[in-house]
């Protein structure tokens, strides 16, 4: 009898070290959350979509149940910054053709949250830039997933200067030809010669009084330890994060390329499926 309870008690303990691995191997998430399992051509990821961009995540879901990512390919790919699709053309991968203008025929507003920056793994919208689309609106289907770098302090130091001087400056020019569509080109009775003078005005005033861009103690972390893409945030939406498989993100972004950054090989998405819907969610 005592053979036999010493038996059962190793069993007992061997199942319960078996159940508390298969625990620790399986990735947490919120339940609260849009879960999906993204697999590709390098492996695949689990990502989480946030709730603090509806738009985005609603989207996104909805181009997930119609398929419309499957089979298709990153068109893409830069070793230490990102990886690109969304392009339905590259469904018939052709090697050396170009991609990219495919998507979507419609935009999204931004939803740019400051919360949300581009740490490795984000997923964030791509755009059309900022002369075209200085309300940087995101593409209806095309999206990218951040790999980029680990940065040092004085680097994010700097950067934030350099960030800071260059988009008041952008900044404050998109304000002044707004002011010159809205007052000049509309107005056709607008004394031409006080133009530049009011453009002028526009500009400094805007630089003199807008605060310059500061990293969070959050994006200072994840900057410094897991890496990223600092110099993108507050320029595009970023909408989720891979939260397991930041592997299969560095497998992606360090093959070999040609023109326009396309990848050689095919990196084929070859599913994207929901593993966790929200309550009250369909």
């Amino acid at each position: 009898m005592k053979r036999l309870a010493k038996l059962l008690s190793i069993l007992s303990l061997g199942l319960v070290l078996l159940l508390s691995f298969q625990a620790c191997g399986k990735p947490k998430y919120n339940k609260d959350r849009y879960v999906l399992k993204m697999s590709t051509s390098k492996g695949d990821m689990l990502i989480e979509l946030y709730n603090e961009t509806p738009q985005h995540r609603d989207n996104f879901i909805k181009l997930v149940k119609e398929k419309y990512y499957d089979g298709t390919a990153f068109h893409r790919v830069i070793s230490g910054f990102m990886a690109q699709a969304g392009d339905p053309n590259t469904r018939n991968w052709q090697k050396g053709q170009p991609y990219g203008q495919g998507g979507a025929d419609y935009t999204i507003p931004a939803e740019i949250n400051a919360e949300l920056f581009h740490r490795k793994g984000a997923l964030a919208a791509a755009r059309m830039g900022d002369e075209v689309n200085p309300e940087r609106a995101s593409s209806g289907s095309q999206f990218y997933i951040s790999q980029g770098r680990v940065y040092n302090p004085e680097e994010l130091k700097q950067l934030t200067t350099n960030l800071s001087e260059g988009r008041k400056m952008r900044d404050a020019n998109v304000k002044a030809t707004k002011y010159y569509m809205e007052n000049v080109v509309n107005n056709p009775n607008f004394p031409k010669e006080k133009v530049q003078a009011h453009m002028d005005s526009v500009m400094q005033s805007y630089v003199a009084t807008e605060v310059g861009y500061t990293f969070s103690p959050a994006q200072l972390e994840a900057y410094t330890k897991e890496g990223g893409i600092p110099h993108l945030d507050g320029e595009y939406t970023v909408f989720g994060q891979v939260i397991d498989g930041l592997d299969v993100v560095d497998s992606l972004c360090n093959v070999e390329t040609g023109e326009a950054d396309l990848p050689v090989e095919k990196l084929e998405i070859k599913s994207i499926t929901i593993v966790n819907t929200p309550k009250g969610m369909k």
